[in-house]
């Protein structure tokens, strides 16, 4: 069932995000599915995908740039946008016209479980992702192809983590610190500077 359209992402990330997905449905449209529901979205994938990752502060090239670095792919990289939420890219439909976007995304996080589709033909799905959930996702891409994205998803969500971690806090200024680096003097300016900063 398809909800409400132009939801915000802000709205579909704190639902828990799933999957974004493009499909063929009342057009060539976006399926976003989250913990609570399956949505139908006008706007492009790749809009989305700029939105979560401004909404994150995060340079999606740069991003990309490094995940592809690490991964040495040049397309369909694994995108981790923070603890709980890693983009990995799965074929989610067949082009019927050339220059249709067939990537979509799933989220490792919420990834229960990849087995074969049972379906049989040509145009036949080829794997289903079950999330924690229960909602289950049919893909084209192999069963084998998923468990190597869910890989690579580990792998720059291990780089991200170790990455943010390593970054200096500002914990801000102390008293005693900064007084024990200005010049030993009881010149008026080093009071009144003390004074402005607080310390």
């Amino acid at each position: 069932m398809a909800g409400k359209e132009h939801e915000s992402v802000e709205a579909y990330l704190e639902e828990g995000l799933l999957a974004v997905v493009p499909v063929y449905e009342e057009g060539s449209k976006t399926v976003i599915l989250t913990f609570k529901s399956r949505r139908l979205e006008p706007r492009s994938l790749t809009w989305l995908v700029k939105k979560i990752a401004s909404h994150y502060d995060l340079d999606l090239v740069s991003l990309r740039r490094r995940c592809g670095g690490l991964l040495k792919l040049k397309h369909h990289i694994s995108l981790p946008m923070n603890e709980s939420l890693v983009l990995l890219p799965i074929r989610g439909r067949r082009a019927i016209t050339p220059g249709d976007i067939t990537i979509g995304y799933i989220n490792l996080k919420e990834v229960k479980d990849v087995v074969p589709c049972e379906a049989e033909g040509d145009d036949a799905p080829l794997s289903v992702v079950t999330f924690n959930n229960g909602t289950e996702l049919e893909t084209f891409n192999t069963a084998e192809k998923i468990r190597l994205r869910l890989d690579q998803g580990e792998k720059v969500l291990s780089d991200f983590l170790q990455r943010r971690d390593r970054r200096v806090r500002f914990s801000g200024l102390k008293r005693e610190t900064l007084s024990d680096q200005l010049p030993d003097c009881d010149c008026y300016l080093r009071e009144l500077f003390l004074e402005r900063f607080g310390l």
